[in-house]
């Protein structure tokens, strides 16, 4: 199954057989503007992660998937990380799940530079999460969703075939 955002809208379409698009549901929240609105998507198990700016922050939400390929529908959503700084630009807004079956999720710094330096701050990192939101109790800062800090505005994260992570960025 392929899966689309719409950045703006915050619909979410699923790719048919045909190659057509079927509308799967909207995104509830999402709050569009400049780099800002429905930004990631990731599938796990029967869930869909997402990555959205809303008027008060970026977050990541936990959706039910419903309904089988070709039929399938957003269920209950669950906000599972809240609070990460938004902006016109330097959103961030790439998640993945990882080959350790982690969520990763890249932030940007929401063009507060020294942010991305702090590790208390959620901006100008990339946050490992478990898949029910909690934070993995090896990652690199105890209690915390942190996993890599100093970013500008990671987009693109992926692993090679023996684990190692690779992010890029704009800037």
């Amino acid at each position: 199954m392929t899966l689309v955002s719409e950045r703006d809208s915050g619909r979410v379409l699923e790719v048919t057989d045909d190659g057509g698009t079927r509308e799967v549901g909207t995104v509830e929240g999402v709050s569009a503007g400049g780099e800002g609105g429905l930004l990631g998507l990731a599938l796990h198990e029967d869930h869909l992660y997402t990555y959205l700016t809303t008027d008060e922050d970026n977050r990541v939400v936990r959706h039910e998937l419903t309904g089988e390929p070709g039929a399938l529908g957003l269920g209950d959503a669950e906000t599972i990380l809240a609070g990460i700084p938004s902006a016109s630009f330097h959103n961030g807004g790439r998640i993945a799940f990882g080959p350790d079956g982690k969520l990763y999720a890249t932030a940007g710094d929401a063009g507060d530079r020294e942010s991305a330096q702090n590790r208390e701050a959620l901006s100008g990192k990339i946050l490992r999460l478990d898949p029910d939101g909690s934070v993995p109790e090896d990652n690199p800062f105890p209690g915390s969703p942190v996993y890599s800090f100093g970013h500008r505005n990671p987009q693109g994260i992926a692993w090679d075939e023996t684990g190692r992570m690779f992010s890029s960025e704009f800037g």
